[in-house]
């Protein structure tokens, strides 16, 4: 490729990032459809992990070059402070010395989330038109923290993105990035249904709608729900780079994600001269980054990014065999088991639940006596299915909490039912909606997070009632810092007295 015209095109990769992204990010979350235009553009750039981090990952490749592997990774995620949703708990596992692909897999509720796909462009720009390279660099960065849909999310992304240097179309580059993706995948169900709808001549005002049917999401982040917003944006802005990125954007839930990854494709489908200038004057050239990445040596500019990747892309990268040796295996021997156990008892929805169960309140006193009743976990999540007799049962969970060090923080319960809950008798919890769980300290949904006052080497009773229980039936409960950083070796017992 014409090195002007490459140049161009990753110019126009980092410009719309950074411009997707500032337009989406107050909006992030948002539930229902939006009406953004060219004026609600923020006046300038703000940061935003899907353009920081791969600035962070720039870094960690220009020190190991092309033999940057996962577990590079891990180390680069040690600079990064910010803990949300699959992010804290693959910090939390690499804390705890799990390794790739483990550290993406183990109580990782968020492994399909929207945090590896939006750091593809990296690879697509290191590899231009080489989209075998690109995703599986891709698949390095996305196992580190995520598993299933959201890996292939990201080496979608990058194969697509990395076709999309000589491409012709979205369209063209989208059906390239989806044969490096296993057919029977969400993601590749979720991206093959809006082409079939943008094929079908389905109108633009009723594809959010048919989306939302099929693969929407009470969790904002999901992956095949916001890229099929993204290729929405793509397929039916006709090539506009304005069109595309407001569609994608007013479809709403991960706003910021699906803003900067439909710009930062157009910017690579068509140069920068493909950005209006109006978007770019409003946002600047400059690369706003996180306080905790500001004294690392990251580009400060879009042109300082572009000129850094373009060294390594037509330098060691572009020698490089499409089947590089030494990727992770898929094998990383066994997780840790965390060895929580628990009491379970159920309470027949027939006998109604004004009054708790004898058993309950006897296994309070001598949890010794149930041994039978006793459910082990490996993990924070909770699986109750086999425990509900009839639909509309409630099941009451016993078990001890002790923390190795004093603990100001937060205790996380949520199940996709209503709740009660107590710690040492007092209730702590009382929650009798029915959203569907999502377990992150920061925004959960289907319980709560509670303030905790924990004293080290103590041990703390807690009682679970989950009331009206269907299955299937999931139960997450986990302590941690008042950050959301996880806490460290605490133990869940029912047996202890």
């Amino acid at each position: 490729m014409d090195r002007s015209l490459l140049e161009s095109k990753i110019r126009g990769c980092w410009a719309g990032k950074g411009i997707g992204g500032t337009l989406g990010m107050p909006y992030e979350g948002v539930a229902r459809p939006l009406t953004l235009d060219r004026t609600s553009l923020c006046s300038a750039a703000v940061p935003n992990d899907d353009l920081e981090l791969q600035m962070l990952w720039l870094v960690w490749v220009e020190k190991y070059g092309v033999g940057l592997r996962s577990h590079h990774l891990t180390e680069a995620w040690k600079h990064y402070t910010c803990l949300p949703d699959e992010y804290g708990i693959a910090q939390w596992n690499m804390a705890r010395g799990m390794q790739p692909p483990l550290s993406g897999i183990h109580n990782n509720w968020f492994g399909d989330g929207m945090g590896a796909a939006i750091r593809s462009e990296l690879w697509a720009c290191l590899c231009p038109g080489r989209p075998a390279l690109a995703a599986a660099f891709a698949r390095e960065d996305a196992i580190v923290d995520h598993h299933g849909n959201g890996v292939w999310a990201e080496m979608f992304l990058a194969a697509a993105e990395s076709a999309a240097f000589e491409c012709e179309s979205p369209l063209e580059a989208i059906q390239t990035g989806l044969t490096y993706i296993a057919r029977d995948c969400r993601v590749s169900h979720a991206v093959r249904f809006v082409c079939e709808l943008h094929a079908a001549g389905v109108p633009p005002h009723a594809v959010r709608d048919d989306i939302m049917a099929r693969f929407g999401s009470d969790n904002f982040t999901d992956v095949s729900m916001n890229l099929a917003f993204i290729v929405f944006g793509l397929l039916y802005g006709n090539g506009d780079f304005e069109t595309s990125v407001l569609m994608s954007v007013n479809c709403g839930m991960d706003t910021d994600c699906t803003g900067a990854t439909s710009a930062a494709f157009l910017g690579i489908l068509m140069g920068e001269e493909g950005i209006p200038a109006d978007w770019r004057r409003t946002v600047g050239d400059e690369l706003v980054v996180s306080e905790c990445l500001q004294s690392l040596p990251l580009p400060k500019t879009v042109d300082e990014a572009t000129e850094r990747v373009m060294a390594l892309a037509v330098g060691d990268f572009a020698a490089l065999s499409d089947s590089p040796a030494g990727m992770t295996a898929d094998a990383a021997g066994d997780p840790i088991d965390d060895g929580h156990s628990w009491l379970v008892f159920c309470d027949p929805v027939a006998t109604g639940y004004a009054r708790e169960p004898d058993d309950v309140a006897r296994a309070s006193v001598h949890p010794e006596d149930f041994t039978e009743r006793v459910l082990r976990s490996a993990g924070i999540h909770l699986n109750l299915d086999s425990f509900i007799e009839a639909p509309g049962d409630t099941l009451y969970l016993l078990t001890q909490l002790r923390v190795p060090e004093d603990l100001d923080g937060q205790l996380m319960i949520c199940a996709s039912t209503g709740l009660t809950a107590w710690l040492d008798g007092r209730a702590i919890l009382n929650y009798h909606g029915r959203r569907e769980l999502v377990p992150a300290f920061h925004r959960t949904e289907g319980g709560a997070s509670i303030p905790v006052q924990l004293a080290a080497g103590r041990w703390y009773h807690l009682k679970i009632r989950l009331l009206s229980c269907h299955a299937p039936l999931r139960l997450t409960v986990a302590l941690g810092a008042t950050d959301g950083r996880y806490a460290c070796d605490v133990v869940y017992s029912a047996t202890a007295v």
